[in-house]
Parts: structure tokens; C-alpha cells; sequence
């Protein structure tokens, strides 16, 4: 098999584990058509396969970050917003007076977003 990847027995023990890895790195993301022809080639192939896999998955870390940011977000707004809605059950507030505060709290909440954007 090593010699089918462009290896041969005389090449030594490092050309044979970098022809492994590579291999194993490229199954990750399919085939490998392309085929390295000396060591620096295979070398540098195995390089960026490397920077690519940890490109992607930090990428794919800080997409999933900023989900769990906003669900966060949106899990503690809908919490506070029981909070209130149970402060006002237990002293009794007026209809009239929850919904001026509803709104002026949901006003609040645009006005930041404005000033964020």
C-alpha cells in the first residue's frame, strides 16, 4: 500500500507515517485524488489539511458559541419577564399599571437595540 501512495521500503519510517497521515486526514473530508509526489509535497498537503480541519472547527465553535449566547439571552428575558409577571400577581397590581410597565419595558428594549446596532 505505501508504494500505491508514492512511498517505497527505501524511503524510510517518517515519509511512511507522513504518507499515514495524510491519508487518514484526507478520509475526513473524502478522497484524495491529488497525490503528493515527494515528502516536502506530502508535507506541506498534511500542513494546510491540518489548518483547514482547525479552521473549520473553530468556525464551527464560534457559530455554535453565539447560538448558545442568544439562547441564553432569550432564557433569562423570558425568565425575568416571569418574575415580574409573578410580582404582580402577589401585590395585586392594577391591569392599567402592568401594561404601562410592559411597555415601557418592551420600549427599553428597542431603544437598546437601536443603540447597539
Amino acid at each position: 500500500w505505501l508504494k500505491s501512495f508514492g512511498g517505497d521500503a527505501d524511503s524510510g519510517w517518517m515519509h511512511g507515517y507522513l504518507i499515514a497521515l495524510h491519508w487518514s486526514i484526507t478520509n475526513f473530508h473524502g478522497s484524495m485524488e491529488v497525490t503528493p509526489k515527494n515528502r516536502t509535497e506530502r508535507a506541506f498537503a498534511v500542513v494546510v489539511l491540518v489548518f483547514g480541519m482547525i479552521s473549520f472547527s473553530s468556525f464551527v465553535s464560534i457559530i455554535t458559541d453565539m447560538i448558545l449566547q442568544v439562547r441564553h439571552f432569550r432564557k433569562k428575558k423570558t425568565e425575568q419577564r416571569q418574575q415580574l409577571r409573578n410580582y404582580f400577581q402577589r401585590h395585586n397590581i392594577s391591569a392599567q399599571l402592568m401594561i404601562g410597565v410592559k411597555r415601557y419595558l418592551e420600549y427599553n428594549t428597542e431603544v437598546d437595540k437601536d443603540f447597539v446596532e
